[in-house]
């Protein structure tokens, strides 16, 4: 992450999450990046999926 983005991130955290250890905001931070790339990744396999689907059909059509 940019450095803008993480002093964003810093802002919008409630007053007692700023009172958080840092080892725990880091953790939350690794989980939040890897929940996120988790539902990058299943649409991207959405979409393949969708993708040959529809080429499948286009295929048997075809012949």
């Amino acid at each position: 992450m940019a450095p803008a983005e993480l002093k964003e991130l810093k802002e919008q955290l409630k007053v007692y999450e700023k009172n958080y250890p840092t080892h725990d905001l880091e953790l939350v931070a690794v989980i939040f990046a890897l929940t996120y790339d988790a539902i990058i990744f299943m649409v991207f396999m959405w979409k393949c999926s969708l993708i040959t689907i529809v080429f499948s059909m286009y295929m048997v059509r075809r012949a």
